[in-house]
Order: C-alpha cells, then structure tokens, then sequence
C-alpha cells in the first residue's frame, strides 16, 4: 500500500477541521445559544421548541458565514496579527473559504424561511451587512465596530421574532449592543500593529491606544450601570440581580482594572477571551431573570 493511500485520511481529516476552524465554532455556538435564549425569555411554546432550533441553526450558519468573510478580506494583516488563523497560516485556500461562505450564507437564509417571513427578512439583511461590514464598513473608525454591537444586538431580536414576541429582546439587545462595542474596540487596540501596516484606519490608531482604551472603559462601565435598570424598573427581579452583578459586573470591572495596569497586547487579547465568555454569563443572567423573581 502507497504512503499516498495513508496520507490522503489524514490530509481529509485536516482539511475538515480547517473548514470547521474558520467559521470560529465557540463564537458560533454562543450565537446558537443566544437565539435559543432569547427565545425562551419570550416565552416561546412548548411546541414551538422545533422552529426555535432552525431559528439557532439558521443565526449560527449566519455567523459562521461572517467569520469565513471576514477571514477572507483580513488574511494579509492576519498574517501580522494571527497567523495562525486558517487562511494566513495557508491551512485553506481561499477558494475553498468563498465556497463555503457562499454556502453557509444560503444555509442560513433557507433556514430562515422555514422559520418566518420577519426573521427571513433579517437574515437577508444580515448576509448584506456582514458582508458590508467586512470588505468596507470595518475600516471606517468607531462605525465598524458599532456595526458589530448591532448585529450582535440584533441576535436577540432575532430570536425573538423566531418566538413571536420581538420586543422582549430589547433589554438583553441593547446590553449587548454597549457591550460589543466596548470589546471590539479593545480588540482594534490588540491589532494596531497589523492594522498600520495594513494601513487601515481603527479608531485606536488615529485617536491613540490610551484614548481609546478610555472609550472603551467608559462604555463598560455604562454597561455596568444598565445592567442595573432591569432590576429597578422591575423587569427582572432579585435573582437576575445577583446573577448579573457577581458574574459580569464585578468581571467587567477586574477587567478594566486589569487593562489599565497592564496594557500590554497580550493581556488585552486575554481580556478580549474573558469578554467573550462573560457574554454567555450575561445571557444566563437575562434568562434567571426571566424565570425566577
């Protein structure tokens, strides 16, 4: 039997988890939670369970599309910032990367017309401005990354919509809006070095990285003080208190502690990694507070 006969498992077996490892499946399956959450926080049927599942698929094949494009449009400066990423490290082709974008965003829509015309609708929208936000609005300073916090924002609507009752991801959308914000700023400020010799204009580059890790502490801390409004105006009640100040509001604020005592590239990509999981405690928290007053 040929080497070629053993080689030819194992070169399938990477190709596959370079396809999975680009569409960033932590980041996707928090987006699959998302909706399902924001789902359940609206009060979704029991028999409606099955459609919010499509509604999950669809948003995580959405997502995973725009993490593919993004890739595809950022593999020069990835090769400066992380080379280890699928395309920079030359794991993927970026042929083979535009298949399955292509692929991925006409998954997502087909399964959001099985859902709803509304959430059909936002999927269209969604592919457009994911796309838009990578070849253009991301290197126009401060708009793309409120592009991110509104679509990110918007997963919770989206869930609504999938259980019927839209407005009741409002509070957890307008959370995730500030907060998104604040992190992708703070990850603009990580990729200074590849941005400038990509010559792309982030905000951190043309404001300064002290200037913009003021903004981002801001915004944090106005995150901090909204989480709080729920509680007062009594939308949520004890539970989602407690739950929300231990798990993201002290974490927030050890974090921005910790940006500006070391704020070294390496700590801000830690933080960056915190955030992101933080946001699956936040979602936790809106849900407890859904559930038990």
């Amino acid at each position: 039997m040929s080497s070629d006969s053993f080689s030819f498992p194992y070169r399938l077996r990477s190709r596959l988890r370079a396809l999975v490892t680009i569409t960033r499946p932590a980041n996707v399956l928090i987006t699959a939670m998302t909706i399902i959450v924001a789902g359940l926080i609206a009060g979704i049927a029991r028999d409606q369970l099955g459609i919010l599942a499509i509604a999950a698929a669809s948003a995580a094949s959405l997502a995973a599309f725009g993490n593919v494009v993004n890739d595809i449009f950022d593999v020069s400066i990835d090769k400066i910032n992380k080379p280890q990423r699928v395309l920079a490290s030359g794991r993927l082709s970026i042929k083979s990367a535009r298949v399955l974008a292509v692929a991925l965003a006409g998954l997502g829509v087909a399964l959001a017309g099985l859902v709803s015309t509304p959430v059909l609708g936002i999927a269209v929208i969604s592919v457009a401005i994911l796309y838009a936000y990578s070849s253009v609005l991301k290197h126009i300073p401060l708009v793309g990354n409120v592009t991110v916090g509104l679509m990110t924002g918007l997963a919770f609507i989206y869930g609504g919509f999938a259980a019927g009752h839209p407005e009741a991801g409002i509070v957890p959308a307008v959370f995730a809006f500030f907060y998104n914000i604040g992190r992708e700023i703070l990850k603009d400020i990580e990729d200074i070095e590849g941005d400038k010799a990509g010559k792309i204009r982030t905000f951190p580059i043309l404001a300064g990285a002290e200037y913009a890790m003021t903004v981002a502490t801001v915004i944090f801390a106005a995150t901090i003080v909204l989480t709080i409004v729920p509680y007062l105006t009594g939308w949520y009640g004890w539970a989602y208190l407690a739950f929300v100040i231990i798990g993201v509001d002290v974490v927030l604020a050890a974090l921005m502690l910790s940006l500006w005592k070391t704020p070294t590239r390496s700590n801000i990509r830690r933080i960056c990694l915190w955030l992101k999981y933080d946001m699956v405690v936040g979602i936790a928290a809106i849900y407890t507070g859904t559930h038990f007053s």
